[in-house]
């Protein structure tokens, strides 16, 4: 049977081309977040480039990669900064919840799975899942943080952190995928608070979490009133090419190990 999409949408497949597309195909997950960024940038921040990243992947390696692109999973964990409007999940569910979509999806079929995380806060229990589900079930998890894919050219401006929280680096992005959701006027130019102790190592290999940093910091790593949407496209361009890259070498290691 043959699939009419350009790219194999998990949510807009019949069962019967599911079945037939599970058993070669990676499935990709993109994971996102809702939660404060600034008061310039949706909420959804993390949500939007996770699914644009994951998205503008798979159609790069359509013609390699058998895949197919599960929705995306809009919720994470955000309990680092509950204020200002975050929906999050404790890491425990979103464990759960991330376990429980692989494990129906392998029932469905799926032997392969590769998740584009959009949100960092969402790093370490992601990782937890890859590596515990594997030794439950027949099945190969690969990872990727969106923002360390690949690598960039694009000159960084002085007193940018990349990739930061709704500062330059952010806010450029969504300016390049959806400018109409950019509160322009609201950008800052300068800090809204002092430097929160979760957004730099102290000493290498340091790392600091303390109740109230981010609302204390104003809820931004660095000013966003410099963003551009041009660096935004090329730095789009060059994370995905990273993912893509990612999925391609995730294909090749693991197509030989299906169904074991």
């Amino acid at each position: 049977m043959t699939l009419h999409h350009p790219i194999a949408r998990l949510g807009d497949l019949t069962r019967d081309e599911v079945a037939d597309a599970a058993a070669h195909s990676v499935l990709v997950l993109p994971i996102g977040a809702v939660e404060q960024h600034g008061p310039h940038l949706p909420l959804r921040t993390d949500t939007l480039l996770a699914e644009t990243v994951a998205t503008a992947a798979v159609e790069a390696c359509s013609g390699t990669v058998p895949a197919v692109l599960a929705p995306v999973m809009p919720y994470g964990n955000s309990e680092h900064h509950l204020f200002a409007g975050a929906a999050s999940l404790r890491p425990a569910t979103l464990a759960a919840v991330l376990g429980d979509l692989v494990r129906s999806l392998h029932t469905t079929g799926f032997q392969r799975f590769f998740l584009v995380n959009g949100h960092g806060g969402n790093d370490e229990t992601v990782r937890l899942v890859s590596k515990s589900i594997v030794t439950e079930l027949p099945v190969a998890v690969g990872t990727v943080n969106y923002w360390q894919a690949g690598s960039s050219a694009e000159p960084v401006p002085d007193g940018a952190d990349v990739p930061g929280h709704a500062g330059w680096w952010e806010t450029s992005l969504v300016l390049a995928v959806r400018p109409e959701l950019v509160r322009t006027e609201n950008a800052p130019s300068e800090p809204l608070g002092a430097r929160g102790l979760y957004s730099y190592e102290p000493v290498p290999g340091l790392n600091v979490q303390m109740r109230g940093e981010w609302a204390r910091s104003g809820g931004t790593t660095d000013p966003a009133a410099a963003a551009d949407p041009g660096a935004g496209r090329r730095m789009l361009n060059e994370r995905t090419a990273g993912v893509a890259e990612a999925l391609t070498r995730f294909h090749e290691l693991t197509r030989e190990q299906q169904t074991r």
